[in-house]
């Protein structure tokens, strides 16, 4: 089992798609965002979400840090964690995760930073060869280079770790996301007729 890393969640966006605080949405009568940590914990050396605020999520129990600045997509809640981690811990890898994965798997995080090891950082690709960077890992050591693109207006994670020569790992299956209720919707019947 690969050393367990700090874990960041992912939840600063606006879910302007979604209508409402995805992060905050119940399936199986669980935010989406506790179900997260509760999966991957087993996984982390420790858990914070990134949100918009400070203490976004203290009701539900979970520690959260705000990004740097609102609205810069994912790219500012990977920037964000990895100065948390900075500050508190020193540099290392850190892990990141949605919080509208709606399987959330702790052997995934364990792949990535197995994979990550003695890289830059480790992502996901599909079957056509399309990076999937959330969940990912990167080192605190490629801070300068996410600076930067933030700084020149470009937000996107999978073009970070193209930049970065990230070590790309595949899919093991498919990767469920709630970006809409209807994907939820979808997902949630899915999984009521598993069992």
């Amino acid at each position: 089992m690969a050393e367990a890393v700090p874990l960041y969640i992912l939840a600063g966006g606006r879910s302007r798609r979604f209508g409402t605080d995805k992060a905050r949405v119940c399936l199986g009568g669980q935010p989406l965002v506790n179900r997260v940590v509760e999966c991957l914990t087993p996984a982390a050396s420790s858990v914070r979400v990134v949100g918009r605020e400070a203490g976004q999520y203290d009701d539900l129990g979970l520690v959260t840090i705000a990004d740097r600045e609102a609205d810069l997509g994912p790219l500012g809640g990977v920037e964000a964690a990895l100065s948390d981690r900075l500050r508190r811990e020193g540099p290392g890898l850190v892990a990141f995760a949605p919080c509208d994965w709606l399987s959330p798997t702790a052997s995934w995080i364990e792949m990535l930073v197995a994979a990550a090891r003695d890289a830059s950082g480790a992502a996901f690709v599909d079957l056509e060869g399309k990076w999937q960077p959330l969940p990912g890992v990167l080192h605190t050591g490629c801070i300068s280079q996410v600076k930067t693109a933030l700084a020149e207006g470009e937000g996107s994670l999978w073009r970070l770790f193209e930049a970065i020569d990230g070590v790309a790992i595949p899919l093991p299956e498919r990767l469920d996301q709630a970006n809409t209720p209807a994907e939820l919707r979808a997902f949630n019947s899915i999984s009521t007729k598993k069992f």
